[in-house]
């Protein structure tokens, strides 16, 4: 065996450096979703305030993906906080996140541009299913024997961060199934994920505030 060989390879898997490029997709992602908005070319027929209240499901579309991946977003820097140290396996698990993550402007226009269409609306909400799955696995795989954690950190914490994880990809599996049914307005559920972040703040900050 060669000295070479011998040597252990340096590794370039520095947690601030899988932030960064995590970051600067979120970023582009996040910009891309209001870009997609086309504003209307002018009209004789149509004063400027109709042509802009036509656009409201388009508006509807950019809130619903903006605030998903802000919570996102958060939900990632809030787990990285934690990592002591990331593998082969955890960036696996971040780059495979990212791809969708970068998906997720076209996955929101596709559903804008066909929004009675069960199939667009399943696709977009199965976009962020996957997403929000692949972060509750990468929590999962990094806590699992407090192997990228503290040993210190209690687990009454990492399953409060796992319940918070699983709710993007369980409200999103559940509008895909009511889009399927063809429930009308389901999209709406969307905004109760923030709606739910903060109960479960208060919730916390409560018990806190009470000792238990």
């Amino acid at each position: 065996m060669t000295n070479f060989e011998e040597e252990e390879m340096p590794s370039c898997l520095d947690k601030g450096r899988i932030e960064a490029l995590t970051d600067g997709i979120f970023a582009f992602a996040m910009t891309l979703l209001v870009i997609n908005i086309e504003v209307p070319e002018s009209s004789f027929a149509l004063s400027p305030y109709v042509l802009l209240t036509n656009l409201h499901s388009d508006f509807l579309q950019y809130m619903i993906a903006f605030l998903a991946l802000s919570g996102l977003w958060i939900a990632h820097h809030q787990q990285y906080n934690y990592f002591k140290s990331v593998d082969h396996w955890m960036v696996g698990l971040n780059i495979s996140s990212l791809l969708l993550i970068a998906l997720m402007p076209f996955s929101t226009q596709f559903a804008d541009t066909y929004p009675a269409d069960d199939t667009a609306s399943a696709f977009f909400g199965l976009n962020l299913f996957f997403i929000g799955l692949l972060y509750t696995l990468q929590w999962i795989y990094a806590t699992r024997d407090h192997r990228m954690v503290s040993p210190a950190l209690k687990q009454d914490l990492i399953s409060r961060i796992l319940w918070k994880n699983m709710l993007i990809p369980a409200i999103s599996l559940l509008v895909v199934i009511l889009s399927l049914l063809n429930v009308p307005w389901v999209s709406g559920l969307y905004f109760s994920i923030p709606l739910i972040f903060m109960v479960m703040h208060g919730y916390r900050s409560a018990n806190k505030g009470s000792g238990r």
